[in-house]
């Protein structure tokens, strides 16, 4: 109680008579819930180039990386525990917030919020012995981006498993759509073809 009232104290004195939100991150120095939503929408599209811009603003904010990785563990957990309402109950957000949260969960399946899971916690164990700690976050990002790319492809190998005769009829197709027909023959060819006839010997009597 005595470190909510300090805090607080902290946050008047920053803000003055108006407390907003965006005052209380600024004077905590907590990183805003929609940059975890900005990155979640670019590994669900799989747009690398866009999560990598993110992730400079952050640092250009002065947040430190290791920070990030861990809270993107928790914001994935936070997910995980919005698809089913009877967990709701165990995400410890605001309103509002919670709302942006159910909405995002719809939009992920549970085998993609798992392996967002296990790359994250991955990058967490090994980010103390990474030598370059901005690559080492960035290579997870793009392993972050990369997730519904490998699910398409995965499911598109089990199709072909599953059903070997479809691939052979389109590799069937696609030969014979590359063998011209008779009728399809250039005007000249068939000309040369009409003219070479074959020639007749008689025989003299």
């Amino acid at each position: 109680m005595r470190d909510a009232l300090s805090i607080f104290d902290q946050i008047v004195s920053f803000a003055g008579n108006e407390i907003s939100y965006e005052a209380v991150i600024g004077n905590l120095n907590v990183l805003d819930y929609d940059y975890y939503f900005k990155l979640t929408d670019c590994f669900l599209n799989g747009n690398v180039h866009e999560a990598l811009l993110i992730y400079n603003d952050i640092i250009e904010l002065g947040f430190d990386s290791h920070n990030l990785i861990t809270s993107l563990s928790g914001h994935f957990r936070d997910l995980l525990v919005c698809k089913e309402s009877s967990t709701i109950e165990l995400l410890e957000v605001g309103a509002s917030i919670r709302e942006n949260y159910v909405k995002q969960a719809q939009q992920c399946s549970p085998g993609f919020i798992f392996k967002a899971l296990k790359i994250a916690s991955d990058c967490d164990n090994s980010y103390k012995s990474s030598l370059n700690k901005r690559l080492h976050i960035e290579i997870a990002l793009m392993k972050l981006c990369n997730i519904q790319n490998d699910s398409f492809s995965k499911t598109e190998k089990a199709v072909e498993i599953k059903n070997p005769e479809k691939k052979d009829d389109a590799i069937k197709q696609r030969r014979h759509e590359a063998v011209p027909k008779k009728e399809e023959l250039k005007p000249e060819i068939k000309e040369e073809v009409q003219k070479e006839e074959p020639k007749k010997y008689f025989r003299k009597k």
